[in-house]
């Protein structure tokens, strides 16, 4: 999108504006609800498993979109879902799985790129051992935190 014409930034908003034309507030706080509440009951359905990397990966997805969806309800002047107490929890699980997310990446870079090499230096294999336990106890503590925010959520 940077890199676009005026000309489509211009389209787009025709089509938002002509979109949005007889959209009540009701009916939009009453849309963000019912998103969140489908994102909610979505990250519970993994919690119920062991949690996996799918399963993370799905969890920091949906709540950068409950994130979002909050502030724009109160952007729109509407009273918030969640308590700033659940607000702060949703935060710092988020900012949990940040480092999650980066180390998971890493390792599946690395494993990537030793897959293709027929001799593999020790470093690497150090290398992907430190970042094996990393995600073990990254992915442990997102888990911990994930379980009691959502126990808070039921």
């Amino acid at each position: 999108m940077v890199g676009s014409t005026l000309k489509s930034w211009d389209e787009l908003y025709q089509n938002a504006q002509q979109a949005s034309k007889g959209l009540k507030p009701l009916a939009i706080s009453s849309a963000i609800n019912q998103i969140i509440q489908e994102e909610l009951d979505f990250i519970k359905l993994d919690l119920k498993a062991s949690l996996d990397s799918k399963a993370l990966k799905e969890i920091f997805d949906a709540l950068k979109t409950i994130i979002m969806l909050e502030n724009l309800l109160i952007h729109l002047g509407f009273n918030p879902i969640f308590v700033p107490s659940i607000h702060e929890e949703i935060n710092l699980l988020k900012n949990s799985l940040k480092p999650w997310y980066s180390n998971q990446l890493s390792l599946q870079s690395l494993t990537h790129f030793l897959a293709e090499k027929e001799n593999v230096s020790k470093k690497y294999l150090d290398w992907t051992n430190e970042l094996k336990v990393q995600k073990k106890l990254l992915s442990s503590q997102a888990e911990k935190q994930a379980h009691l925010l959502f126990d808070k959520l039921v």
